[in-house]
């Protein structure tokens, strides 16, 4: 009896339609869809604060701009629902504000002006406008002006072993215009580069360096400048140069004439330098005669520019009362 209960229930569970793994991973997916949609609905339906950008545009007259640059952009936080800020969104991806400055006359543009044109210029009506990140805007226009300057180039420059600047670095252009409020260009002279750092150098390089950026209000003609740095290996020298001696009289007797003279010069001038090209002088005019002998301290007048580390012996000259 027992056995054909049992045979029975097998028949009944053979009989029940059963669910493909396709037709399950359908439901799941219809139920995650429809948890899903209700989910939205219930977030959208809710009062959110968020930030957005404004855009700021300000129009002045030819030959003339504002004293104080304003700013670009500005922040505004606006509150509503998630339904209507979306619909802020797709209306209007980026807002913008845009004014026309004609009179000369200072004015301001306020924080509550600034929060009543965003407010107009919502597409969703019941967004609200809470607050900005600016208090107020100075609107003051003033003659546009412009003015070149020379480039000055910031740098720190480290050489191998016996190797230095062969001469100064050449900038390409070594000058800018920069454009602006007559206020504010009156007072420039220079325009600096960011810095140039080149460690170890023992050959010519040229590097392209970045100018300073422009405060807001200001633009400049180039934003970099080439810079040629000149670098040769450096020896020492040495020659005989004459001493010069000023208001010798008759009764005075000097020695040495001839002065040795050490200096360190590039390679590629070598050859070139020569005793003319230095002056040591010795001045007896304030000397006095009322001893037997006396010394002068000899002084380096003149020497060229591309020689350094200038040495000479003695440092002195002597002098003889003849009587």
């Amino acid at each position: 009896m027992a056995l054909t209960r049992v045979k029975k229930l097998q028949r009944l569970l053979l009989r029940i339609p059963r669910i493909k793994p396709s037709e399950d991973r359908t439901i799941l997916l219809v139920c995650i869809g429809i948890a899903l949609a209700f989910w939205l609905l219930v977030k959208l339906s809710q009062t959110y604060r968020v930030a957005r950008e404004v855009d700021l545009t300000l129009h002045v007259p030819d030959g003339k701009t504002l004293a104080t640059a304003a700013p670009a952009a500005l922040q505004a936080e606006l509150e509503g629902t998630g339904w209507q800020l979306m619909f802020e969104y797709l209306m209007n991806a980026r807002h913008n504000l845009v004014y026309e400055i004609r009179t000369e006359t200072a004015t301001t543009l306020s924080r509550v002006k600034l929060e009543d044109d965003i407010q107009r210029n919502l597409a969703s009506n019941g967004l609200i406008v809470l607050d900005v990140n600016i208090d107020n805007i100075p609107l003051q226009l003033e003659n546009k002006e412009s003015k070149k300057v020379p480039v000055v180039l910031n740098y720190r420059f480290s050489f191998a072993a016996e190797y230095e600047l062969q001469r100064e670095v050449v900038l390409t252009p070594d000058s800018i215009t920069v454009s602006g409020p007559a206020s504010q260009i009156k007072a420039l002279q220079s325009w600096p580069s960011d810095s140039l750092v080149l460690q170890a150098l023992n050959d010519p390089v040229k590097r392209i360096v970045r100018l300073r950026k422009p405060p807001s209000g200001l633009e400049i003609s180039h934003e970099e400048v080439e810079a040629d740095v000149a670098v040769e290996q450096f020896t020492e020298k040495w020659l005989f140069v004459p001493l010069t001696v000023t208001h010798v009289s008759d009764s005075l007797k000097f020695f040495p004439d001839r002065v040795k003279l050490t200096c360190v010069v590039g390679l590629s001038r070598y050859n070139d330098l020569d005793p003319a090209d230095f002056t040591l002088l010795a001045d007896l005019k304030d000397v006095s005669t009322s001893k037997g002998a006396n010394t002068v301290p000899i002084v380096l007048a003149r020497q060229p520019y591309f020689v350094r580390n200038v040495y000479f012996t003695p440092q002195s000259v002597e002098f003889f009362i003849l009587k």
